[in-house]
Parts: structure tokens; sequence; C-alpha cells
């Protein structure tokens, strides 16, 4: 129920986007998951998803992005997904610089978890901060990479390392040159 209401605040949040004047992309999100407990016994996991965002100023920006991982045991636990939902702000370290964006990020989100990493299916709150870079490629593609800490639960975390590859569009027009 959380994962539905969080996606439904994020699409009601990611409705002005279309009339902002910076840059927004979309984009799809591989990497690694590496784990914060040996007492939960997780493997690091292999992390798939999609994000989506938008700068609003050259500073300031927000996210918001899905992940999931099957994430095995090392003791024979078995495994178990995990889906993540998450929404975070952006700050932008080189406002003025025509194809980096080198950025600060935190936020919150919900992570469903699922059997054998709880004892039946549960959502949990997930707090979030990274830093990561987005490089412009050519007329309208993104690069990223991207290392977050999510904290869920009171003495649990979690180390997503992030690769993006995804499309823009927008931004403000660069204005014109006087003869």
């Amino acid at each position: 129920m959380r994962i539905s209401g969080l996606l439904f605040a994020s699409l009601i949040a990611a409705g002005p986007l279309s009339a902002q004047e910076g840059m927004k992309w979309v984009g799809v999100q591989v990497g690694t998951q590496g784990q914060g407990s040996d007492s939960r016994g997780a493997k690091a996991a292999f992390l798939a998803g999609v994000s989506g965002g938008a700068w609003f100023t050259d500073r300031w920006g927000a996210d918001a992005a899905f992940q999931t991982a099957n994430i095995d045991s090392n003791n024979g636990k078995g495994s178990g997904s995990q889906q993540y939902l998450t929404i975070a702000g952006r700050f932008n370290f080189l406002p003025n610089d025509e194809h980096w964006n080198i950025y600060a990020k935190a936020g919150l989100g919900t992570v469903r978890v699922e059997p054998p990493w709880a004892p039946s299916t549960t959502n949990k709150s997930v707090s979030l901060i990274g830093v990561g870079t987005q490089y412009k490629i050519g007329a309208s593609g993104i690069a990223g990479l991207e290392f977050q800490l999510m904290r869920f639960n009171a003495d649990y975390h979690e180390w997503p390392i992030l690769f993006t590859a995804g499309w823009r569009f927008g931004g403000a027009a660069k204005p014109m040159k006087k003869k």
C-alpha cells in the first residue's frame, strides 16, 4: 500500500515538470547493491530499474526512481526480491558546465521486502543520500554514475552503485548572439 501511495505522489509531483525551464531526463539503471550487515546473511545483488527527473534551476533538481533486486543469501536461507521506490532532491556542484552535472542528493522512499529477508512481504520506509554525475552525450543522451547509501530499519543499510543511460529533453534555450 505504501508503494502505491508513493507512486501516486510522485506522479502528482511530476505533473508540473513539463512546465519547467530546466533539463529533464528518463533513463534505465543497472548496478550492484552492497549489503550493510553480515548478520542478515545477504549477498551483494544485481540491481535494475528506471529513473527520471528534472533540473528546476542550474543548481536544484529532483528525481524519482524504481529499482528491483533479487537477493541471495550466503547462509542457505534462499533468495527473495526487494523493490525500491524513491524520490530525492539534487544539488548541482557544476552549474555552468555544458556537459557535466556533479551532484549530491537526499531523499525518501519505500522498499518492499519479501521473505526470507522479512517474515512476510512488507513495506519499509527508506532514507537515502548519494553523490553522482551525469554527462550529456550529443543532442539528447545522458550517461550517469551514482553512489547511494540507503537506510531502512533502524539498524540496516545498503549501498547501491548505479549506472544510468538515458534520454534528456527540455532545457532553457541558449540566448542568440547579437551581430
